[in-house]
């Protein structure tokens, strides 16, 4: 029998920074999480006319016969696992979702395709809690929602050309702040702060605890060569690290954000936080962030 094929949206899915909380919290409880995440998917792709197809670790697929419905698919996942979060803050889950529209091959239950590698691809460039999709899901989009499509730069994909894409903003969004690289935006919404990391970043964060953890196992070496090793590591680690612990979604009564000189200081409380060059920012993006930040902060005390 030849494999079916008809026109389909294809979603990926997977939790950003996964490797990371594993290794903190240990394999059986990171299973758990990622069990959560599945059915979460699971239980939203069916309810807006899709099924989940598979998973894979830390991710999923799911498919769907309309773009309209695959994109509030993963509106209302990132509103559940944001829900999931408030009743589970140890877990602090964040995903990146990628949809493309195709004609994928179906066979024995699973797709395969370019429209499968392209939603592969956009899921890895979204940052957690993003959802990126391809123009021909913008334009099959036909809801008259609060989503909005916000235009990106065309995007390096691996193994495929420049890729056009959009992000489909689903947010009631009161100010946005990206740095110049899009590795990080902060979304200012009426009683939150929402930290976007992308993949990538989440990557780098892993690898610089991996080296520090290795640097501390090997504390028998002298202080002078340890003291080598540091003033040696790549500056992208020390950057990296100032993500470390930021978390993902933050009550406006419970962040610190302001300036001081040419530093952002952003610090959710019991946490790290990140010190952030202002540089990095668009100045007049940046001051109307933190006024608009300032003044909700006040509103609610």
């Amino acid at each position: 029998m030849a494999p079916e094929q008809g026109e389909a949206a294809v979603l990926f899915g997977d939790i950003r920074d996964f490797t990371s909380y594993t290794a903190s919290v240990g394999d059986a409880q990171a299973y758990a999480v990622a069990q959560a995440f599945a059915q979460l998917v699971d239980a939203q792709a069916e309810h807006h006319r899709g099924r989940l197809v598979k998973t894979y670790g830390d991710g999923v697929m799911a498919a769907f016969t309309g773009a309209s419905d695959a994109v509030d698919c993963a509106v209302d996942l990132h509103r559940s696992i944001s829900a999931y979060n408030s009743e589970h803050p140890q877990s602090d889950i964040a995903a990146g979702v990628g949809i493309a529209w195709g004609r994928p091959i179906r066979e024995g239950g699973d797709l395969f395709g370019h429209s499968v590698n392209l939603a592969k691809r956009l899921a890895d460039q979204a940052r957690g809690g993003q959802i990126v999709v391809c123009p021909e899901i913008r334009k099959r989009y036909d809801r008259s929602s609060t989503v909005r499509f916000l235009a990106l730069e065309e995007l390096e994909l691996k193994g495929l050309p420049p890729q056009p894409a959009f992000e489909a903003a689903w947010r009631d969004e009161v100010a946005r702040l990206g740095g110049q690289d899009s590795s990080l935006v902060m979304i200012l919404t009426p009683n939150k702060v929402v930290v976007e990391l992308s993949k990538d970043t989440q990557a780098k964060i892993q690898e610089a605890q991996d080296l520090l953890q290795e640097r501390a196992e090997q504390r028998g070496l002298s202080g002078f060569l340890l003291r080598r090793l540091e003033k040696h590591l790549p500056r992208w680690i020390d950057r990296a690290l100032e993500h470390a612990g930021i978390g993902y979604e933050h009550d406006l009564q419970t962040i610190h954000l302001a300036t001081e000189g040419n530093t952002l200081h952003l610090r959710p409380a019991g946490r790290r936080g990140l010190r952030l060059d202002t540089q990095d920012f668009d100045q007049q993006e940046l001051h109307r962030f933190l006024e608009r930040f300032n003044h909700l902060r006040r509103r609610d005390q």
